[in-house]
């Protein structure tokens, strides 16, 4: 249920869609209500919401300084409902949650399992977002909670959880490599026939060149694979070793199946994979229970409120 007027929700979802007819099929409400309401509205406000041509609805300045308040109300009333919803004790609630690609494979599966298993009755959202898009959504209020690499500590982000990720070498249990604490790039001359080169258009195909370029050396490979999966998978079968991110075999890492061997290579600097939050936002209990089952998950380092950190 939404305490909205029935006005507000047409003069939304006209402006949203710029047109008295998409509002009505979208609605499933006669067009001529759509415009009664409005029209009403706009002879009680004094003012007219929008400007109409053949093009279409356009919000007018009054039109459009209405619009961000019910947009502000609607953020507003969703933080309020999550309150509510916190007072009911910590089995309900509502979580959004936006994530980069590498994490949904690795990391997230494991903490949204637990959290089912634990708190059934907390609903969870979950979005794979560029790391662009998760900050935003951070900053605007779309997200309770982001993982995203290399947040801002002078933005609108709180930082509650932190990690080191690199590049690394990963090769099957057993293989000759796994005694190996680190490597340089330039080591894997040698096994360059079993190397599983990273094809395009992923980042690692990129980076595999920057790393050839600043070693002075070509890899020839075995061949090429275009998806981390694949890749993956590949080497828990013993077919070839490549070039991952830490986080896309963190689960194999922890079954002992696949060994990561960090890249020292001057040229490399690891990233921070940040657990985040909104910093204008109170925690709700919701996101307290998933901040602490990430924490269970993943060797973090824990951030204070003044942006300190401790290992945890």
């Amino acid at each position: 249920m939404t305490p909205f007027s029935r006005m507000l929700i047409y003069f939304v979802e006209v402006a949203k869609h710029g047109s008295i007819r998409k509002a009505s099929e979208y609605l499933n409400v006669s067009a001529s209500a759509i415009d009664r309401q409005i029209l009403n509205a706009e002879e009680q406000l004094g003012v007219t919401l929008f400007s109409r041509s053949s093009h279409g609805m356009q919000l007018s300045p009054a039109g459009e300084a209405l619009m961000k308040g019910a947009q502000d109300w609607q953020r507003q009333y969703s933080s309020i409902c999550r309150h509510i919803d916190d007072l009911s004790g910590y089995r309900r609630g509502k979580v959004k949650i936006g994530v980069i690609g590498a994490t949904s494979r690795q990391i997230l599966p494991d903490v949204l399992e637990e959290m089912r298993n634990r708190f059934p009755g907390i609903f969870t959202e979950v979005s794979v977002l560029s790391n662009e898009e998760v900050g935003r959504g951070l900053v605007e209020g779309h997200l309770d909670l982001g993982l995203m690499l290399n947040p801002s500590p002078l933005s609108d982000i709180a930082v509650t959880l932190q990690r080191e990720v690199c590049l690394g070498v990963c090769v099957p249990t057993g293989h000759e490599l796994s005694h190996r604490e680190s490597m340089r790039f330039a080591d894997l001359v040698q096994y360059h026939h079993d190397v599983i080169l990273p094809g395009a258009p992923l980042q690692l195909h990129y980076q595999f060149k920057m790393l050839e370029e600043a070693a002075g050396v070509t890899i020839k490979g075995m061949g090429t694979s275009n998806t981390i999966e694949l890749t993956r998978e590949m080497i828990l079968r013993g077919i070839g070793i490549s070039i991952l991110g830490e986080l896309d075999v963190e689960s194999s890492q922890d079954a002992g199946r696949i060994h990561f061997i960090p890249l020292k290579d001057k040229i490399l600097q690891p990233g921070i994979l940040g657990l985040c939050y909104p910093r204008k936002r109170s925690l709700t209990h919701a996101m307290s229970m998933f901040i602490d089952i990430f924490h269970q998950h993943i060797k973090w380092l824990r951030v204070d409120i003044n942006g300190e950190t401790s290992f945890s």
